[in-house]
Order: C-alpha cells, then sequence, then structure tokens
C-alpha cells in the first residue's frame, strides 16, 4: 500500500513541478460559476504559486457566463496583474480580500495561494521516505543487520536471536520459535 502511494505522490509530484513551471509564462484558471450568477469559485495557476479564489458576486440587469470554463493569459514581463491587497503574505503564501460595491455590480473576493515550492516539498515526502526505507532493507540485508533492531546476524542469519524476525528471503529454521533464544 505504502508503496502505491508512494508512487501517486511521485506522479503528483512530477505534475505539480510542470504546473510550476507553466505559471512563470502563463495564468491558467478553471472556474466554475453558479447558474444565478452569484457565486464563482476559480483555481488558479499563477506567478509560482496556485490560488484558490472565492467571489460572492451580484448584478442588476445585463448578462453573465455560468458554468465551467478554463482561461489562459499570458504574464507580462514576469508578473501577471495582481488586483489585491495582501491581508496577510508569509513566504509565498497570502491571504486576502477585496470588495467593490457600485449600484449595478459588486462582489467580494476572498483569495488563498499556495506556493508551487511546499506544493513539492509535500508531494515528494512520500516518494523519499520509500527510497529511504527501500535502501535501508538493502544495506541491511548486504550487511547482515536485522532490519527490525539492528541486531548483527552474521553469527546467525537464519533468525534474528535479540528480536526473532527472520530475514528476508530466508526461511526460519524447524526448531527455533517464539521471540529470542535467551
Amino acid at each position: 500500500m505504502f508503496n502505491a502511494l508512494a508512487v501517486v505522490s511521485g506522479a503528483i509530484c512530477v505534475l505539480v513541478i510542470a504546473l510550476w513551471l507553466r505559471s512563470a509564462q502563463a495564468a491558467e484558471s478553471v472556474s466554475y460559476t453558479a447558474p444565478d450568477g452569484s457565486l464563482r469559485i476559480d483555481l488558479q495557476s499563477i506567478n509560482c504559486r496556485l490560488e484558490f479564489i472565492w467571489t460572492s458576486q451580484w448584478m442588476t440587469g445585463g448578462t453573465m457566463k455560468t458554468g465551467m470554463r478554463w482561461h489562459r493569459r499570458e504574464v507580462l514581463d514576469g508578473k501577471a496583474l495582481e488586483m489585491f491587497r495582501f491581508n496577510w503574505r508569509r513566504i509565498g503564501f497570502d491571504v486576502s480580500h477585496r470588495q467593490f460595491n457600485a449600484t449595478t455590480f459588486g462582489y467580494d473576493k476572498r483569495r488563498c495561494s499556495i506556493p508551487y515550492w511546499f506544493l513539492v516539498v509535500m508531494s515528494c515526502t512520500l516518494p523519499w521516505l520509500w527510497i529511504a526505507d527501500v535502501r535501508a532493507k538493502t544495506r541491511h540485508s548486504r550487511l547482515c543487520i536485522c532490519h527490525d533492531c539492528g541486531y548483527d546476524l552474521r553469527a546467525t542469519p537464519d533468525r534474528c536471536p535479540e528480536c526473532g524476525a527472520v530475514p528476508a528471503g530466508k526461511v526460519p529454521s524447524p526448531g527455533v520459535s517464539g521471540r529470542g533464544l535467551g
């Protein structure tokens, strides 16, 4: 199970790196607007971060496109147009809020941003742990060390006298059972 999670997490890591590289060239977003136009939700990849934007809007008269849409716009001079004041911003994470009120149109927009470097670190953690585990097991079997407790197995290669574990690929001796020999 852990191997499958590590592989899926590794694939997610590659996808996040690809999105990170694309976000420096263009802003891409997927948005959903409710049928009555009162709510819009955006997931946006822009300026090396992933943004979640929640907009409550109102409009008197006129029409608004509803449903799911995909948008792409080029980044100018290395930065896309930013229309938010940041209420909180630390090491690439930010939270912001903006309101606009007029007689015919208004909105209340909230945004949360997560930098891609954080998503890469989080998605690479399981593959790193899996690789470290495989390397440790390979090292232990090569050095004749018990994979459970680290006891030296050169004198008793069939079973660990300390914890009773059987090394991988070994069949326990028929006369020995239980935990330890002591």
